[in-house]
């Protein structure tokens, strides 16, 4: 289970579903932050970085599933 401490560490990658494919080392952080995502959505910074279509359109794309109902 990832610490779900640091989400801007990733935030760069989910610009990647703009320019697909995305890398495979950005599917893996979305793969180990797929549990954060709903605490992630809840900090107001964060949000301003990021939004759930962003993190939606990447899960998406690199295969990963989460709930996109937090």
């Amino acid at each position: 289970m990832p610490k779900c401490d640091n989400p801007l560490e990733y935030s760069s990658c989910l610009n990647a579903y703009k320019k697909p494919p995305p890398s495979a080392s950005c599917c893996q952080k979305m793969k180990e932050q797929a549990p954060c995502y709903c605490k992630y959505m809840k900090i107001e910074d964060v949000k301003r970085v990021f939004d759930r279509v962003e993190i939606a359109k990447m899960a998406k794309l690199c295969g990963v599933s989460y709930s996109s109902t937090c």
